[in-house]
């Protein structure tokens, strides 16, 4: 009759526990993949860590009138991981920069990747092996990337990117 008993509240807590897990799994072990916009960012689940970022965010002012000449015909690809540490502190700083620049949404296009830096196919072709990755073109041409952090900061880095000053970012040799 233990012996039952036993059996019975074995299976009883392994049950249990592996239902909590599936719950967890669902919540938490969602990826996002795809284009997204700014909006989805601020949106619940990604507003606690982009909104603060943001707004707290500020450009030095001697380099917004830097940055609105240098961004004239500029086209940014940005692959992001919204699960990523790295992605959570770089998007919402180039976000608020590019704003304080005047430089238009139209120009920008954000695609978040899962953990094996995959977007629906849309990553296809552009060479993404760490994320946060911008690239920056100019005239359909890559001007250069961003590769997951600053080498001097993030400001700096960008600058030499759209200004077509040397630039390497920490993984090109």
């Amino acid at each position: 009759m233990r012996r039952k008993i036993y059996i019975i509240l074995f299976s009883l807590f392994f049950s249990c526990s592996s239902n909590k897990r599936a719950v967890k799994i669902q919540e938490v072990g969602r990826e996002f993949t795809g284009v997204i916009t700014q909006d989805n960012l601020l949106e619940t689940n990604n507003s606690t860590w982009f909104k603060p970022r943001y707004e707290a965010y500020e450009i030095e002012d001697t380099l917004i009138s830097t940055f609105q000449k240098n961004l004239k015909n500029v086209k940014i690809k940005a692959f992001i991981g919204l699960w990523c540490g790295d992605s959570k502190r770089e998007i919402p700083l180039l976000l608020k920069m590019l704003k304080q620049a005047s430089f238009s949404e139209e120009n920008i296009e954000i695609i978040a990747v899962d953990h094996k830096k995959k977007a629906k196919g849309i990553e296809k072709g552009y060479g993404v092996f760490r994320v946060p990755t911008f690239i920056f073109y100019k005239r359909n041409k890559e001007l250069g990337r961003f590769v997951e952090f600053p080498v001097e900061s993030l400001e700096k880095d960008v600058l030499k990117i759209i200004s077509g000053k040397p630039y390497k970012h920490f993984y090109e040799e």
